[in-house]
């Protein structure tokens, strides 16, 4: 009697277990089918092989110039467009301080090598609207005849006719708590409007057109503000100058600005298709000298200057060199690794 019992559970244990493969491989076949699944896993670089690609940098409006720090922020910004585009662990690293070097599984496609030599472009937009990060539910999303319907053509940058009822659809679509969909920009035509993700604050924006280009920028650098007499105020702050193009353009921004309410009065910094900075507008700036205050820390000042500084002499690659280079375990390693893994398994 009570070996039938225990055979009676063994064998719905097994039907389970058959029930549970089955539906693992219908929901592999699934995503197979969509194209964002294979059947064979991936591999990374030290299982796989790939390519090696050396990188010279062209630094626009600066001869052959370039610092440590600016090749470094290309270093991080080339890191998370690859990330970005799903490819597995990627390796990236300066070399000689001038060139940087990437390693890739595989071989990249013409999508990932436009991604690794374009430059980084920065740009500033004003807000035309703004919300929390996640996606709308379908089901929540607003009905047809209450979406925007624009009654003119745009008359400026912050002119909500720039609102249509398709790109209002977009808006509510987008996810930017999802890292990897916070990835996915939108082509970026300086002359429209643009959707973005703020990663730090996981906000979503809808931004008018380009008003301030990040070449506009002579430099940006962060200290503790001051009062009116002189003494510190223990906030940090990021102060940004700009070339002799930009003072005229930005004060006119913030006029506009700063006579509006609400997410209208924020203009976004974007660097890349994503925005790293979205102050308000609290005083007309005339002589081209902005002060960005807020929660920074001295590290968070740091980096938003940093940022702002390199976007006045965005940065290209060329590929110098590329070469095909072999997995680093190499496959009699493999075939020892899962021979060593299936007589443990047999034993247990």
């Amino acid at each position: 009697m009570a070996r039938t019992r225990s055979t009676t559970a063994a064998r719905r244990t097994l039907i389970w277990l058959g029930v549970l493969f089955a539906a693992l491989t219908a929901a592999l076949a699934g995503g197979v089918m969509s194209g964002q699944a294979s059947w064979a896993p991936k591999l990374a670089l030290d299982l796989e092989g790939g390519t090696q690609m050396i990188l010279a940098p062209k630094v626009q409006g600066a001869g052959d110039q370039i610092s440590s720090e600016q090749l470094n922020q290309a270093v991080e910004i080339i890191r998370q467009r690859v990330d970005g585009s799903g490819v597995a662990e990627a390796e990236i690293s300066t070399q000689s301080g001038r060139n940087v070097v990437v390693s890739l599984p595989g071989v990249p496609d013409t999508k990932t090598r436009d991604l690794i030599q374009a430059s980084a472009n920065m740009e500033s937009r004003p807000v035309l609207m703004a919300a929390a990060g996640s996606a709308v539910p379908k089901e929540s999303r607003t009905p047809e005849d209450e979406l925007p319907k624009p009654t003119a053509k745009p008359e400026n940058a912050s002119d909500e006719n720039w609102v249509t009822a398709e790109l209002y659809r977009q808006f509510e679509a987008k996810e930017c708590l999802d890292p990897e969909a916070a990835e996915e920009a939108q082509a970026d035509d300086p002359a429209k409007p643009l959707i973005a993700c703020e990663p730090d604050t996981g906000t979503k924006y809808i931004l008018g057109p380009v008003e301030v280009p990040g070449t506009d920028i002579a430099s940006a650098s962060f200290g503790q503000v001051r009062g009116n007499q002189g003494q510190s105020l223990n906030q940090w702050a990021v102060n940004i100058e700009f070339n002799p193009a930009g003072p005229a353009a930005f004060k006119t921004v913030t006029e506009r600005l700063f006579g509006l309410t609400g997410a209208r009065n924020q203009f976004a910094i974007v660097l890349d298709g994503q925005v790293i900075s979205a102050p308000t507008t609290n005083a007309v700036i005339p002589d081209g000298k902005p002060q960005i205050t807020g929660s920074f820390t001295e590290e968070s000042a740091r980096v938003l200057s940093g940022q702002l500084k390199d976007g006045a002499l965005p940065i290209s690659f060329e590929i110098q060199s590329e070469q095909q280079i072999p997995a680093t375990l190499g496959a009699e390693q493999l075939k020892m690794g899962l021979l060593a893994g299936l007589i443990g398994l047999l034993l247990v």
